[in-house]
This record gives C-alpha cells, sequence and structure tokens, in this order.
C-alpha cells in the first residue's frame, strides 16, 4: 500500500518508529487531521506537511529536529 492512496485517512500515528525522512508523498493525505510523529530520528519537516490544509494536531517530540525550519515558517 502506498501512503499516498490513502487519501480518506484522518489519524496517522507513526511514532516509535526510527523513522528518518518523511516522504513528500504524505501531502496526498487531504483528509488528515492528526499526525504522530513522536520518538523518531526525524531533522527536518518537509515543507509539503503544509499542504495537509486539515492537519489540526501534528506531535513531534523527541526527535532530533533542526527548528525551526525556515521552511516551515515561510508556510501560510
Amino acid at each position: 500500500i502506498e501512503i499516498s492512496n490513502l487519501i480518506k485517512l484522518t489519524t496517522l500515528d507513526l511514532s516509535n518508529n526510527e523513522i528518518e525522512e518523511i516522504p513528500i508523498e504524505i501531502s496526498n493525505l487531504i483528509n488528515l487531521k492528526e499526525l504522530n510523529l513522536v520518538n523518531n530520528k526525524l531533522i527536518e519537516i518537509p515543507i509539503e506537511i503544509g499542504k495537509l490544509i486539515n492537519l489540526t494536531k501534528l506531535k513531534l517530540g523527541n526527535n532530533i529536529l533542526q527548528f525551526p525550519s525556515k521552511k516551515v515558517l515561510n508556510l501560510k
């Protein structure tokens, strides 16, 4: 299953998976409201996350983010 095909998904919990990078295809999850990425190995959040217009809860704790990312701060 490709993540980009899960367009009806509203909640996605990817915590505790040692994820190092978020695929840009995540921007296709247009109905996503909650995204949990806690306890991974993320360094940055891709600008494509700004396309998730219904996203109301983004959990990023316990990663190694270089924050704030200039790309993400420019999102409107």
